[in-house]
């Protein structure tokens, strides 16, 4: 990457070697001119110096702000990658290891309560997304979530299903219910095996950032 010349510095370099050729050509011939021309000098390099210490003091406020925000992202980035990996060893582990074994054209008779209110940590700093500066990572982290909550609700919907179904059972009516939860059994298999792949990727991704930030 082509490094962009320092506005400040390069003014101040400018100024040095106009003062350095000045005091060649014209300095005072008479005893009496050189208090003046001391006087000159000393604003001019005044001007230098302030602009130098304004610049470097920009400088390092950037510096500190940029710190700041890095600290931020990786202390949310941290708390994600917690907060994602305790909710899917939890989901991989029951619902999803159920769905997994699940025989294609068979009801998902498996009532799960899962919320998406346990996404507390995703849910209440957002804000922190828009300051992750990789844009891969930022559509992975948003879309994951995405795919999660929606299979949660879709699961939600199945047990509503379910409790059809038992009525219906209960009612001498067993087939009429059968064929919509066989349907959204095979959609729900297809949710958590994209799922399962989007999750472990999401992160390892995470993980690679905190690495670097970390440094």
């Amino acid at each position: 990457m082509k490094k962009t010349p320092d506005g400040p510095a390069t003014l101040c370099a400018v100024l040095l070697v106009m003062l350095v050729a000045t005091v060649a050509k014209w300095h005072p011939h008479e005893t009496g001119d050189w208090a003046g021309w001391f006087q000159a000098v000393g604003s001019i390099t005044a001007v230098g110096v302030a602009i130098w210490v304004s610049h470097k003091q920009y400088r390092d406020a950037r510096v500190i702000e940029q710190e700041k925000r890095n600290s931020e992202v990786l202390a949310y980035l941290q708390a994600i990658h917690a907060e994602l990996s305790t909710l899917w060893d939890g989901y991989s582990n029951g619902v999803g290891t159920a769905l997994k074994l699940l025989p294609e054209g068979r009801p998902f008779m498996v009532s799960w309560g899962g919320t998406i209110d346990a996404f507390t940590i995703y849910n209440n700093n957002s804000v922190f997304v828009g300051r992750i500066s990789d844009s891969e990572l930022r559509t992975l982290l948003v879309s994951s979530y995405a795919k999660f909550k929606g299979i949660i609700l879709s699961i939600n919907t199945n047990n509503g299903l379910l409790t059809k179904l038992q009525e219906q059972f209960q009612a001498g009516e067993w087939d009429r219910n059968q064929s919509q939860l066989i349907e959204y059994a095979g959609a729900l298999k297809r949710d958590d095996s994209e799922l399962s792949l989007r999750i472990p990727r999401l992160l390892s991704v995470i993980e690679a950032h905190i690495a670097t930030l970390a440094q």
